[in-house]
């Protein structure tokens, strides 16, 4: 029987997070949001699949080939590591904890990287093997308080990877979402918030991934499920297939301003374009018209995805051609 792509991807980042991080198979079950028995046993396949050698086989070459392709198509950078689309919340985490190895050649002693939140960044942060020599500092980019829905909260997002970083976290004690534009005056203006905030001129790199289209029927996974219908429609109507942090923007890379944005605590984008490096992980079928927006936009130095996100914006993106040349 031949194997299937998701197993064999997921095999592959069992194995590493084991070996190579050294995480036992009970963290991987959470952090992966899987049962201990399914880890038990892609850690033994990955063994007999011949996966665990001297070293762990990730499988990355096997899919250069796709991020050449969008390249391409979008004049973007874009690493394709293993996986398929099959559970959004799952492709989030393990795309997060496969995009590290590719993330890490980027932290440097002594930096500050700036955070979003969600389920592909809490991935991320989860499969991090300490590092703590390098006392590198987490800011978030984005109102860090949500007790409701932990995976949008950025304050423990950056305390759980200044922990494993060495480095100091600063909280942004609000939520990222307000009732008023006159609410989010208001926060700015405490003196707390302000001394985080100031520390966004000083962010070395940003890591963050792209919120769902407006139109996708997930409810409190993405900011944007916290506003009002109205607000929601009115992105719909405007193309928008994705946002980086609140800052919307189209399938063609152009970022609007919507008034829902304005009721966010988040970086401005003229901030935002000023860090040196800017790294998106994005995951999840849903999003694969985000992939293609962010890409456009040119705001990132690197996106990193999974393999089933690139072949399914590689068929659009073919359409799309064809399309063209029709005419």
């Amino acid at each position: 029987m031949a194997r299937k792509p998701q197993d064999e991807a997921i095999c592959r980042l069992v194995a590493d997070l084991y070996y190579d991080r050294h995480f036992s198979l009970k963290e991987i079950a959470e952090m992966t949001s899987m049962s201990i028995a399914t880890i038990s046993r892609l850690h033994h396949e990955a063994r007999q699949r011949g996966i665990v050698k001297i070293n762990v086989d990730l499988g990355i070459d096997e899919n250069a080939h796709l991020g050449e392709q969008l390249k391409e198509y979008l004049g973007a950078e874009i690493l394709v590591v293993p996986g398929d689309n099959t559970d959004l919340v799952r492709d989030s985490k393990t795309t997060g904890a496969l995009a590290f190895r590719h993330i890490e050649k980027y932290i440097k002693e002594g930096m500050t990287i700036g955070w979003a939140s969600g389920n592909t960044m809490f991935g991320l942060v989860n499969s991090i093997n300490k590092l703590t020599h390098l006392r590198v500092n987490s800011v978030p980019l984005i109102g860090g308080w949500d007790i409701l829905h932990p995976h949008l909260d950025s304050n423990l997002l950056a305390s759980k990877a200044a922990e494993v970083l060495g480095g100091r976290s600063y909280n942004l004690m609000v939520p990222a979402k307000h009732d008023s534009i006159e609410q989010v005056e208001q926060a700015m203006q405490n003196p707390q918030v302000q001394a985080t905030v100031e520390k966004w001129d000083n962010v070395d790199l940003a890591l963050f991934s792209s919120g769902l289209p407006p139109e996708v029927d997930v409810y409190n996974y993405t900011v944007i499920r916290n506003v009002s219908e109205e607000i929601r429609q009115s992105a719909v109507d405007s193309g928008v297939v994705g946002d980086i942090m609140g800052h919307n923007f189209t399938i063609d890379g152009e970022i609007i301003d919507l008034d829902w944005t304005r009721l966010l605590v988040t970086i401005p984008m003229d901030k935002l374009l000023k860090i040196p490096n800017l790294i998106a992980v994005i995951a999840g079928a849903k999003k694969i018209p985000s992939l293609i927006g962010m890409a456009r936009t040119g705001v990132t130095s690197l996106i990193i995805t999974n393999a089933g996100v690139a072949r399914g914006a590689l068929k659009i993106l073919a359409a799309e051609q064809r399309l063209t040349s029709s005419f």
